[in-house]
Formats: C-alpha cells, structure tokens, sequence
C-alpha cells in the first residue's frame, strides 16, 4: 500500500520535484499546424482572423508567436517563397544579428539576437501556405529557455 501511494505521489508532484516543464499543444484550424508550448505560458487568443496565436510567460518577458505567414502569397512557387523568405529573414540587420541558420527541404531555422532578446524562428511549409514560430526570450533567461526550443520546434508542424 505504501508503495502504491508513493507511487502515486510521485506521478502527482514530478514536475514540480524534478522540474520537467509540462507542455499544451496549440492547433491551428484553419492552417492545421501544431507547436506544443510550455503550460505556464499564458495563450493571448486567437487573431481576428484565425491565422495563429501569440503565447507569454507570466513575466511577460518571453513570447511566442505562431502564425500563417503568407509569403507564398507572393512568389509565383512555393520554392522561391522558401528560398526568398529565407534570405531575407537570414540577413543581419540593424535589429537583428544571426547568427545559426539552416534550410531544409520544406522549412528553414534562423536565431540570433535582437537587442538584448534572443529569437529563434522556425518557418515550414505545407501544402496550405509558409507557417511561422518564432520564440523571444532576454538572454538573462537562456538557461531556462534554451532548452525548450528543441521541444517547441520539432513539435512545430
């Protein structure tokens, strides 16, 4: 019987014992993409028009950002969309300096810094149309939010 309640007890209070982050998944109906987020971020509804959803911490201090980007709208493939929206997102600027980007066949990955925030953008590319996450954080929180971005990004499809 102890065992069972310990057992139990665990299951309950592991997230906070071992301090797992406990993730929710936001599915977008009218594009069908997914990301999973981390639970204590708080969702800021959906936009007007359906096309996505910003997520915060409860500081407000970390954001992310999912949405339709439409960019295929202008290109007359969905090829030079990828490639186009990649150079120009991959390009430093005054704003922003990159510094990892990857292409792959049907999305593209580019971080950096912008100011004193780190941003770490994600765009794929479905049979609907080029998707966007892009995750904010201050670098004074990268220790938390580093390791997220692997489980945001990969359940980003």
């Amino acid at each position: 019987m102890k065992v069972i309640l310990l057992i139990l007890l665990i299951s309950v209070f592991s997230p906070q014992l071992f301090a797992q982050v406990v993730y929710k998944d936001y599915c977008n109906a009218r594009f069908g993409f997914c990301v999973s987020y981390p639970n204590s971020f708080r969702a800021q509804g959906e936009s007007v028009n359906g096309d996505g959803q910003e997520f915060k911490s409860l500081d407000g201090k970390v954001s992310l950002i999912v949405f339709h980007d439409g960019r295929e709208n202008f290109y007359e493939s969905m090829s030079e969309c990828k490639i186009e929206s990649y150079r120009a997102d991959a390009a430093s600027d005054e704003s922003k300096r990159v510094t990892y980007k990857k292409m792959g066949e049907d999305y593209f990955v580019i971080s950096g810094y912008q100011g004193t925030d780190i941003f770490y953008q994600k765009s794929i590319f479905t049979e609907v149309g080029m998707m966007t996450a892009i995750l904010k954080y201050p670098d004074s929180q990268r220790t938390t939010f580093d390791p997220y971005c692997s489980k945001l990004f990969d359940s980003f499809k």
